[in-house]
């Protein structure tokens, strides 16, 4: 499972005067597309949490795209953690 935190700050110069904007976010594995978000609202400031699952890709390159003009303003790779929360067992 991934959970992505995103804070939309308006740093870029075509967002700055918006009090929200609307993004998608999409999802590649070995440079092919493999999912694909809704579109979604952020607010100025506004933190939202996103969930999503790996779908067997242990490693997923995202991009944050403006839904409007499908300009890409931020990416990331994201590695999937094989260990588990064990609880305190050992």
């Amino acid at each position: 499972m991934i959970n992505l935190d995103i804070k939309c700050f308006f740093h870029c110069p075509s967002l700055y005067l918006k009090i929200s904007s609307v993004f998608k976010l999409i999802f590649f594995s070995n440079k092919k597309q493999v999912n694909k978000s809704d579109v979604f609202t952020i607010q100025r400031d506004e933190l939202i949490t996103k969930e999503y699952t790996f779908d067997g890709n242990s490693e997923l390159e995202v991009h944050l795209l403006d839904a409007q003009t499908k300009q890409q303003l931020d990416k990331t790779v994201i590695k999937q953690n094989k260990d588990r929360d064990l609880g305190g067992l050992l």
